[in-house]
């Protein structure tokens, strides 16, 4: 039976390995439960991030019927063009080391065994219900079919097979009268686990039973640094108390709270949240904000935009702790935390909740909230944030049936300039955020015109995986320096306009950065001007009626010391007070122009990097800075030559070092 299992393997181009025990621990973990199965993955990165070590585990009361268990890395939720790792496991002989791929029509193709790198693997059964095997790998991978690791998002599918080489041994073991029955019943089997593994037949990724999930492989290394620093320290938890979620799709809800009574200043070291298990999916994401006005707030626990929510809630902006579906927690690096206390010994805060009902599912009650860590042995600074990007606002909507339809939001350098302290500050963490059709986000960073290393940026982002992440190095931001944040969307399988708002079905393009020395600084962000945005649309209008082709040429930046804002804008007004008037809202005119039309997304994508921005350049009292420039031009963001992708494949063709 064993020489006959040994043949097909032969023939196949695999390779038998041993089994070799690995002790090091594991710096990260996930479980994930799948169909009958739960999955766990557990790895290590190399500390200059160059190789990762990684064990995977499968627990099944059916253990015995697993015949393949493997992962899949990928940028993004289809199943197609994935990374594969697996092993076979044949029954009276050892585990196979597999690798392989899926194309683009998301069929599994297998590679030769010359080009494995096999190197660190082996196999295990910890116990009677658990079959692990682990493996190693490059970040970079130099294959043609192969998934570069980075400090980004990548889609992990962890699959398995039961059956399949069950069934081929009782195929070849089978004796006496049953034989031919057997024959009958087991070639399809062969032929199809034959196909399976050798090419012979196509077989979709799907049809396999697998989990997906998210997850930042490489991490910021002070990720480690930070894990036991909170340990041990007071805490205390502010969450709603048995909410029931509204039916409607979206709702925010407030919740007034006082923080204990501290009467000296104290750290918060670490936050993290505190999700009810049976409102999980319906929580989309959370805030804390700090009041700071002189007054004590009144009490409130229900929609944040009813009638009845107090006037005095105004002065509660300072965001103290933020979370959105995916994340975990973050720690405060070890010069720095978010202070509390020390005014009075009494400070009101209150936590909204945005509720994401898309079913509108009712008597779902949630009790979640966050969960703080803090000290009284103070840190060098106070952490701030700052909310980065664009206003939700219907100015900024996104046409129906864009494949990568792009939004920014600028933070202009004239705010910079006046809001941030001479010596800069350090922001040590981010967390990008957009709603359901984002999947690519950046914030490029810019100092007198020239592009730096970018803030933070994330090629594969998911909606459904908004961490708070560390910085893999904190990023000084000076005076007069510019930040922009650049969405991009896909509404391929939509047939309306996405406007931008707070909406689940509406869009955002945020960027939620930590820092410190805390400044005045707490919101920098742009929309577009009313009286451009007035005037583009009406020629969209327009051309729609005489069913012309439409251009808008905004001037360029050059143009500006000839035509200044001021003028431009005046020069908008007259023009729509003398043309033709479509009356309604912004987002019926939006509705109102036919986007699959001619090039009329390309030109509004064209509009919206020239047009007249309308800065937000606002303290944590909603009030704009002093001085600070109410209209402003786009920053123009250089692009780099060469893309990311083609620079990691150039990187294949360099020695190591």
């Amino acid at each position: 039976m064993s020489r006959i299992i040994s043949l097909i393997l032969q023939l196949a181009g695999l390779s038998l390995v041993r089994c070799t025990a690995q002790n090091t621990p594991f710096q990260y973990h996930l479980d994930i439960r799948g169909s009958e199965v739960l999955y766990r993955l557990e790895w290590n990165v190399s500390q200059d991030q160059k190789r990762l070590t990684f064990r995977t585990c499968l627990k099944s009361d059916r253990l015995r019927e697993v015949s393949v268990l493997g992962v899949g890395f990928g940028p993004y939720d289809e199943p197609s063009n994935l990374d594969l790792v697996m092993t076979m496991i044949p029954y009276e002989t050892t585990p196979v080391f597999l690798k392989g791929f899926t194309d683009d029509e998301r069929v599994i193709q297998l590679e030769s065994a010359v080009k494995h790198d096999n190197s660190g693997f082996y196999w295990e059964t910890p116990d009677r219900n658990r079959f692990c095997f682990g493996f190693e790998r490059q970040a970079l991978s130099c294959s043609r079919h192969g998934y570069s690791i980075d400090d980004q998002t990548t889609r992990l599918f962890l699959f398995h097979q039961f059956d399949t080489l069950r069934k081929l041994r009782e195929f070849y073991s089978s004796r006496g009268p049953r034989f031919t029955a057997w024959l009958h019943r087991s070639s399809k089997l062969r032929n199809e686990f034959e196909g399976f593994w050798m090419g012979d037949k196509k077989v979709q990724f799907s049809s396999i039973p697998h989990s997906l999930t998210r997850v930042q492989l490489i991490k910021s290394p002070l990720e480690q640094e930070l894990r036991e620093t909170y340990k041990g320290s007071r805490n205390f938890e502010l969450t709603v108390n048995e909410v029931e979620i509204p039916k409607e799709e979206t709702t925010y809800w407030c919740k007034t709270d006082r923080l204990p009574q501290f009467h000296t200043k104290q750290h918060i070291i670490r936050f993290e949240p505190v999700l009810s298990e049976s409102s999980k999916g319906f929580v989309h994401h959370m805030e804390v904000f700090l009041c700071t006005g002189p007054n004590r707030v009144a009490e409130y626990n229900g929609p944040c935009n009813s009638e009845a929510k107090p006037m005095g809630l105004r002065q509660c902006r300072q965001v103290i702790a933020a979370w959105a579906v995916g994340a975990t927690g973050l720690s405060m690096p070890k010069e720095a935390g978010i202070a509390i206390g020390g005014t009075g010994g009494i400070q009101d805060v209150v936590l909204e909740i945005h509720y994401a009902n898309m079913h509108q599912v009712q008597g779902i009650v949630d009790n979640s909230g966050f969960r703080f860590f803090l000290t009284s042995r103070l840190h060098t600074f106070d952490v701030g944030v700052i909310e980065l990007g664009l206003v939700y606002s219907p100015r900024n909507s996104i046409p129906p049936g864009q494949k990568k339809f792009s939004l920014s939001g600028y933070c202009d350098n004239r705010c910079t300039d006046l809001a941030l302290p001479a010596q800069g500050i350090t922001v040590f963490a981010s967390q990008l955020h957009t709603h359901g059709t984002g999947w690519k986000v950046a914030t490029y960073h810019l100092r007198n015109g020239r592009r730096l290393a970018d803030l933070n940026r994330d090629d594969h982002y998911s909606p459904h995986y908004q961490e708070i992440r560390l910085l893999q190095k904190p990023v000084r931001v000076y005076q007069g320096d510019s930040l922009v944040t650049k969405c991009t969307y896909d509404t391929t399988r939509l047939s309306v306009v996405t406007f931008g708002g707070i909406s689940h079905k509406d869009e955002m393009c945020l960027n939620y950065i930590f820092y410190y020395p805390k400044t005045d600084l707490e919101l920098c962000k742009s929309e577009v001007s009313q009286p451009e945005l007035d005037e583009f649309l009406q020629q969209m209008l327009k051309c729609k009626s005489i069913r012309c082709k439409c251009t808008l040429n905004p001037p360029s930046k050059s143009d500006f010391p000839i035509l200044t804002i001021e003028h431009r804008l005046t020069k908008r007004n007259v023009e729509i007070t003398n043309s033709v008037k479509y009356s309604g809202s912004v987002e019926s005119k939006f509705n109102a122009v036919d986007w699959m039309q001619a090039d009329h997304a390309e030109e509004l994508a064209h509009f919206y990097s020239n047009a007249v921005l309308e800065m937000h350049c606002n303290n944590s009292a909603g009030t704009r800075i002093p001085g600070s420039a109410i209209h402003v031009m786009p920053t123009q963001v250089s692009q780099h030559p060469i893309p990311v992708t083609t620079l990691n494949k150039l990187k294949c063709f360099l020695p190591d070092k």
